[in-house]
């Protein structure tokens, strides 16, 4: 699918107020930054694409109740990700992503997230902050903290040891000073 392409189905769905927009499988390389205008979108389905490059006004799309980004290119996500609020489901999985930013703390009503299959090395610990969360997923990546065998023990392993970790990174800056 063509970038205008996109533009003129971006326009068509901002006048008919859809919910729901599927541009799965639709051979996509980038998105406009038009996108960021379907401030009403509930759904967004970008999977099965090659994307690799997410347009920062992706955030202003604050009705977003789920996205799926599975199987593209994408290696980062958005700084200002946690201005999806209202964000509950998540998928990101089969994507090249190497770091999830610390906003991710901040989607509050996350309730599953799945970013299997990536290269994230680390899960960041202002992700304790999600406290709907019912099923994640970081299978198949090559995690170094928090390790394996936490990952393998579930969600609230992965919470105790971020939180852990969070209090002995205190102490340590603070008997530093």
């Amino acid at each position: 699918m063509e970038e205008y392409e996109i533009k003129l189905l971006i326009e068509r769905v901002k006048q008919a107020g859809c919910k729901h927009l599927d541009l799965s499988n639709k051979d996509i390389t980038e998105l406009p930054d038009e996108i960021g205008e379907l401030t009403d979108i509930e759904s967004l389905d970008l999977s099965f694409n090659h994307i690799a490059k997410l347009p920062e006004s992706i955030t202003n799309m604050t009705n977003l109740e789920e996205l799926f980004l599975m199987r593209n290119c994408i290696k980062n996500l958005p700084e200002n990700i946690g201005k999806l609020h209202n964000l509950k489901s998540f998928d990101v999985s089969y994507n090249p992503i190497k770091t999830l930013p610390a906003q991710m703390g901040q989607l509050s009503n996350l309730q599953t997230f799945d970013a299997s299959f990536c290269l994230l090395h680390t899960i960041p610990s202002e992700m304790v902050n999600l406290q709907k969360i019912t099923r994640i997923h970081f299978d198949e990546n090559p995690l170094d903290c928090p390790p394996l065998k936490v990952i393998r023990r579930g969600w609230n392993a992965i919470k105790y040891f971020l939180t852990e970790r969070g209090k002995e990174s205190a102490t340590t800056v603070i008997s530093v000073h």
